[in-house]
């Protein structure tokens, strides 16, 4: 265990038996080794995004899964004369794969946008926009952070449930990924259009540019949710010959449909209100009601009544639709219109 420091008392609070440590911290250790390689595929995809070149990162996307599939299949089981590494073979191909990801953005960046900037742009140095920055940046950070650890938490509980309930959550929140993602996309694509909109005073298309968004990102999520919920059996028939995981799985798939319709709205309406300057209030309700609603009732609905995994999902449905229904009526107010910090 030497030289992963507070890896064994992070997988300890998260109740992994000390016999499996010999796969989880090698595993850990490189995942999360490289992490500041994701870090910067993150912030590269968004700079290109903004610059009106988003198939980009999709591409480079599609290209490291496919890598990432494939590497996987040949470290973890030894194929074509590579030794066979088990768990430690896919950590070091989604090591490798996020180094070459980062790679290719970084080099699509300055051929495709704008080359190195020469050190005179940095003279005087332009703190007003670094200041800009972080305004924008560390409370959107600290949403994500509080939104994680939150979920690490309520993972916690699952595994207190039991094997069945952890595996069928595990393969929910894999599943129901599908449902979100076109959210996710509309979300970014909105906070740059509303992101100019504001910056030149036009208010109100970026209050029209808002609505458009959200009725579409619901149509596409709660139809891809309602129609995964529909192939639950068939789906968790598949992953798994457990009665009770497949049971727990498509009870939570229907609550999920529930879930999607809040997840949708908070990713479009917290992407709007942060393109417009509204930074502030995002992370405070989304830190108040994470813990409040979905992390607290997790606890009580899950573990305490006895209602387990289905009571866990109820919880996290809560939460998504009562900040749902705050962001909205924050940006219907319009009180986001005083926020810009840019013209």
């Amino acid at each position: 265990m030497r030289g992963y420091i507070f890896l064994p008392q992070l997988l300890h609070l998260m109740g992994l038996k000390e016999h499996l440590f010999t796969y989880g911290l090698p595993y850990m250790g490189l995942v999360g080794g490289s992490s500041v390689f994701l870090a910067m595929i993150v912030t590269l995809g968004a700079i290109l995004r903004s610059h009106n070149k988003a198939y980009y990162p999709m591409w480079v996307a599609l290209l490291i899964n496919v890598i990432n599939v494939i590497g996987n299949y040949f470290l973890i089981f030894g194929r074509a004369g590579l030794p066979r590494l088990g768990i430690v073979g896919a950590g070091i191909s989604t090591m490798t794969c996020r180094f070459i990801a980062m790679v290719l953005l970084t080099y699509i960046l300055f051929k495709k946008v704008s080359p190195v900037p020469p050190l005179a742009y940095f003279k005087p140095f332009p703190w007003d926009k670094i200041k800009n920055l972080l305004i924008v940046g560390l409370p959107g950070a600290g949403e994500n952070l509080s939104y994680d650890l939150s979920q690490v938490v309520i993972t916690y509980f699952a595994v207190l449930l039991g094997t069945a309930s952890l595996t069928a959550r595990t393969y929910t929140m894999h599943i129901v990924m599908f449902s979100f993602v076109f959210a996710i996309a509309i979300g970014h694509g909105a906070s740059i259009t509303i992101g100019h909109l504001v910056g030149r005073e036009r208010n109100h298309a970026a209050f029209s540019i808002e609505k458009y968004s959200i009725r579409w990102a619901l149509m596409v999520s709660v139809a891809i949710s309602f129609l995964t919920a529909l192939l639950g059996p068939r789906i968790f028939g598949f992953l798994s010959q457990n009665p009770d995981v497949v049971r727990l799985g498509c009870w939570v798939l229907w609550i999920d449909v529930v879930l999607e319709i809040g997840r949708a709205v908070n990713i479009t309406a917290v992407n709007s209100l942060i393109a417009s300057g509204d930074v502030f209030f995002p992370f405070w309700t989304g830190v108040i009601v994470m813990w409040g609603v979905a992390t607290l009732l997790s606890y009580i609905l899950g573990g305490h009544l006895g209602w387990g995994l289905v009571g866990i999902w109820l919880a996290m449905a809560l939460d998504e639709l009562v900040r749902a229904a705050v962001f909205e009526r924050r940006w219907r107010s319009r009180k986001w219109q005083n926020k810009a910090f840019t013209r």
